[in-house]
C-alpha cells in the first residue's frame, strides 16, 4: 500500500511540477513577443499561476496524506517526495534567471541566482511544507476517520486541511500586503498625494486572487487530491489481494 502510494504520488508530483514549468515557459515568451490583446496575457497569467500553484499544493496534498494514513518515518518520506517537486521549480528558476540575462551572465552572478533562488522557494515552498508535516501530525497521530463531506471540523484530516489553508492563506495575505501593497501604496502617496482609481482597483484585484487561489483552491486541491490518493490505495490494494489468491 505504502509503496503504491509513494510510486503514484511521485509521478503526481514530478507531473505537475513539469507542467508549470510548460505553462510559465509559454507565458514568458508570449510576454516577450508581441501578442494581440493584453486579455490574452492576462489569461496566460492566471493558467500559469493556477498550475504553479497547483503543482505546489499536489504536494502538500501527498504531505497531508502520509502524514494521516502512515507512520512519521513515512510522513517523511513524502516530505522528500515533494522536494522532487520543489527541485525542478528550484532548477527551472535557476536556468531561467541566467538564460533571461545571457549579457550580465558571470560566475558571480550564478551564484547570486543560486542562493537567491533557493532562498526564495524555501520560503514559499518548504517552510509551508514543514508546517503542514507538523499540523497533520499533531492532529491526527491518534487516529483518523473517513471524509464524508466537503468539510468538517470534527473529522482530525478535514480540520489538518482546514488549518492548512487558513495558514498559507495567511502567510500569503501578511506578504503580499507587507512586501507588495504597502511599499505601491506609500510610494503613489508620496508620488501623487492620493490614490488612483486603476491603484485601487489592481489592490481590490490582487486581494481576491489571493482568496480564490491560497483560500478556495488551495483546500480543494486538498480535498479531491486526497480523495483520489485513497481511491488509488485503496483499489492498489485490492488488485494486490486477488493477485495473491
Amino acid at each position: 500500500m505504502k509503496k503504491n502510494f509513494f510510486k503514484f504520488s511521485l509521478t503526481l508530483n514530478i507531473a505537475f511540477a513539469l507542467l508549470a514549468v510548460v505553462f510559465t515557459l509559454v507565458f514568458y515568451f508570449s510576454s516577450t513577443n508581441i501578442v494581440e490583446g493584453e486579455a490574452f496575457l492576462d489569461f496566460l497569467y492566471y493558467v500559469k499561476t493556477f498550475f504553479d500553484l497547483l503543482a505546489v499544493f499536489v504536494g502538500y496534498t501527498t504531505i497531508i496524506y502520509a502524514f494521516s494514513q502512515f507512520d512519521f518515518k513515512n510522513g517523511l518520506i513524502s516530505i522528500g517526495t515533494f522536494s522532487v517537486s520543489y527541485l525542478i521549480s528550484f532548477v527551472f528558476l535557476v536556468v531561467g534567471s541566467c538564460l533571461d540575462n545571457t549579457s550580465a551572465f558571470t560566475v558571480d552572478f550564478l551564484v547570486y541566482v543560486i542562493y537567491y533562488s533557493f532562498g526564495q522557494s524555501f520560503i514559499t515552498q518548504m517552510v509551508p511544507a514543514l508546517l503542514i508535516a507538523l499540523i497533520t501530525y499533531k492532529l491526527t497521530r491518534n487516529g483518523t476517520q473517513k471524509i464524508k463531506s466537503l468539510f468538517s471540523w470534527t473529522n482530525s484530516i478535514q480540520k489538518a486541511m482546514i488549518i492548512t489553508t487558513l495558514v498559507v492563506f495567511g502567510l500569503n495575505l501578511v506578504t503580499h500586503t507587507g512586501f507588495t501593497m504597502l511599499p505601491s501604496l506609500i510610494s503613489e502617496l508620496s508620488d501623487y498625494g492620493s490614490i488612483t482609481a486603476d491603484h485601487l482597483t489592481a489592490i481590490i484585484v490582487s486581494y481576491v486572487e489571493i482568496i480564490v487561489f491560497y483560500l478556495v483552491m488551495q483546500y480543494l486541491i486538498y480535498f479531491f487530491v486526497y480523495k483520489l490518493y485513497h481511491s488509488y490505495v485503496i483499489s492498489r490494494t485490492k488488485d494486490t489481494v486477488k493477485e495473491n489468491i
